[in-house]
């Protein structure tokens, strides 16, 4: 993690957090956690732009939105991918990060159903589906990578796939194709469905993902900056 994103992050952390000895240590445990050599796109940077999309949300909230506890929103997204292995089995990484954070909220001194608030909402974060305004917040900021510009978007997929790179090419095909297919299956992506173009972008970028999967395509994960992302010779020539 740079500088940068650690200072950035840290201005957040401490609007969220008591101003103790502990919660200096539970924050330098954090950066340490999405610096690890693993992590390519489930950064800090990620939990940034949550963090950012989120405050915006609140301070503008045009749709006048009643949230439960934003404290809670917020620690969530700090922790909701603090333990993160690629090979982890469905729910397994999002029930532990919710353990660490339980820990470590409670150990900073915070009451014991502020942690339980912010442990369940980083559960919810596994399936994507929100039922209130607090979970929709958070997971349309984390699910905010599917509409963002598509050299964006591209470099998202990137990243993931050097996450996965474990997998050979069928593995991550048959994965991504089946977590794509769900997502442009589902009413709306967003809980906020509001916001028309934010929809229409996520479904074009996710939509030509897909097609270019089925294409065979092949995803560059070389450090380049001025290589395409994604090479799909079947559809280029």
């Amino acid at each position: 993690m740079d500088s940068n994103t650690e200072r950035l992050l840290s201005k957040y952390w401490a609007q969220t957090f008591p101003d103790n000895d502990v919660s200096i240590s539970m924050f330098n445990y954090l950066v340490k956690c999405y610096s690890q050599d693993h992590r390519f796109y489930h950064t800090g940077e990620h939990i940034y732009d949550m963090l950012y999309e989120i405050e915006l949300e609140f301070s503008y909230n045009s749709r006048k939105v009643e949230y439960a506890d934003e404290d809670a929103i917020m620690a969530a997204a700090f922790y909701h991918d603090i333990v993160y292995a690629p090979r982890a089995e469905p729910f397994q990484n999002e029930r532990a990060s919710a353990n660490v954070a339980y820990a470590q909220i409670v150990a900073m001194g915070c009451t014991e159903g502020f942690a339980i608030s912010v442990s369940d909402l980083i559960m919810v974060t596994a399936g994507h589906e929100a039922k209130n305004p607090d979970e929709g917040v958070l997971i349309d900021a984390d699910l905010g990578i599917l509409s963002e510009a598509h050299h964006v978007y591209q470099r998202y997929v990137k990243n993931l796939r050097k996450e996965y790179s474990f997998a050979n090419d069928e593995q991550w095909h048959d994965g991504r194709s089946k977590f794509l297919e769900g997502m442009i299956a589902r009413d709306r992506i967003y809980y906020d469905g509001t916001v028309w173009w934010q929809e229409e972008q996520a479904i074009e970028n996710m939509t030509f993902e897909l097609n270019a999967l089925k294409e065979g395509a092949i995803v560059d994960t070389s450090d380049e900056e001025d290589t395409p992302t994604v090479i799909i010779s079947s559809l280029l020539s």
